[in-house]
């Protein structure tokens, strides 16, 4: 059983298969749905911070000892 949500999990997350002999599992739904708002969110991100560096907006300020 545990290995059937592995290779559930696998196909659903990194081919986004989807098949007719699925088994439904609830707990795999709720961790794929966080799974893509985290990496949404990290897409988000990654794109604010890079417009902030290309329009150089962008201090880093320096450390002193």
């Amino acid at each position: 059983m545990q290995s059937s949500i592995v290779w559930l999990f696998i196909q659903k997350f990194f081919y986004a298969l989807t098949t007719t002999y699925d088994k439904s599992f609830h707990s795999l739904g709720q961790i794929l749905s966080d799974l893509n708002n985290q990496i949404i969110m990290m897409n988000k991100v990654t794109q604010t911070l890079g417009s902030i560096v290309s329009k150089g907006n962008l201090s880093i300020p320096s450390r002193t000892l």
